[in-house]
């Protein structure tokens, strides 16, 4: 589990080739160098892209289209670890890793799972196989195919049968152009809950969802009333939590509806309607002071030429007549 030294006193391992046992395991296999150190214990270390190398690696994200496998030889005589520079090998997958589906999900039940899952593209045909990821014959060789297929309007799934270890399960899904790997989400379905009537009190119970498993269970129920007091049973050995939250009701039972709302939407359109009508009424009896008749502007200009020759006519055709003085008459009388 730790890294060689860096005395480099042993030759690496040679002719390194990788073979697919299936769609999670790969088995890498070399030839061991020559000239290794008698009477000391040689071994091999193996780390896959600088990490602690795991056997069914195939499950985790890829980064590359590829993964890299390094390979050391180590030396351990008398207390002294030696150690060679590593063997390299890039191991690929079958097919190309594709996102194929995605909120893959499954429920728990005894020795079943019930998977489900939303294709993320419902015209690819996928193959959906799981087995333990175990790394013994037995689970490697144990590869198989969902069975009681069923779809509904948006997610599709299957039942597999996985036995007690519900945990170490692995996904293959696969299309002719690609594939994914993963381990499933798993959840719990929810438990039965018995509801009794005894005299005045409701009696609940709860069946835990896999029987005779050492899970300590705890169980979360809710539900509404209407009361502002609840009698409820009280065991000392319990600890009891309580959440309340408040709501307000439409309606009451002892207290008429308010139609307050009703009201005030039948009255504001109706007063609106009478005030449209009064108001088409009013322009309509004084239009003429609304919207006053305007004269044409050809048959004012057409008076104003006719006026204006009458004038020029009258002026140019008569002359000035002094106004009569007033003058006393005079008789004159000779004088004898």
């Amino acid at each position: 589990t730790q890294t060689p030294v860096i005395k480099m006193n042993v030759l690496p391992p040679t002719n390194l080739i990788y073979k697919w046992l299936d769609a999670f395991t790969v088995k890498v296999s070399w030839v061991m160098p020559s000239n290794l150190p008698n009477h000391c214990d040689i071994k091999y270390l193996c780390l896959e892209n600088l990490t602690n190398y795991k056997q069914s690696f195939l499950t985790k994200d890829l980064d590359s289209e590829h993964w890299t496998v390094y390979i050391w030889t180590v030396s351990e005589c008398n207390d002294r670890v030696n150690g060679s520079s590593p063997a390299t090998i890039n191991v690929y997958p079958h097919k190309p890793r594709g996102e194929l589906v995605k909120d893959f999900k499954c429920v728990i039940y005894s020795n079943t799972l019930n998977c489900s899952w939303i294709p993320k593209n419902k015209s690819l045909n996928l193959t959906v196989s799981y087995r333990n990821c175990g790394r013994l014959e037995e689970s490697i060789n144990g590869l198989k195919k969902c069975d009681q297929l069923y779809s509904s309007a948006e997610r599709n799934g299957c039942i597999m049968h996985v036995g007690k270890n519900h945990e170490d399960t692995c996904i293959v899904v696969e299309t002719v152009a690609a594939m994914s790997t993963f381990k499933p989400k798993l959840v719990l379905p929810p438990p039965k809950l018995t509801i009794k009537e005894d005299s005045d009190r409701l009696i609940l119970s709860i069946t835990p969802p896999m029987s005779g498993s050492d899970i300590c269970w705890i169980f979360n129920i809710c539900y509404n009333i209407t009361v502002k007091e609840l009698s409820v049973s009280y065991n000392k050995r319990c600890l009891y939590e309580f959440q309340s939250k408040t709501l307000a009701s439409p309606t009451c039972v002892d207290e008429p509806p308010d139609r307050t709302l009703i009201v005030v939407a039948i009255a504001i359109p109706l007063i609106l309607s009478i005030c449209v009508i009064l108001s088409c009424y009013c322009f309509r009896r004084h239009s003429n002071v609304f919207f006053p008749v305007i004269p044409d502007p050809s048959v004012i200009f057409k008076e104003m030429m006719m006026n204006g020759n009458k004038e020029h006519k009258t002026t140019t055709g008569s002359l000035y007549t002094p106004v009569p003085e007033c003058i006393e008459p005079c008789k004159i009388i000779p004088i004898p």
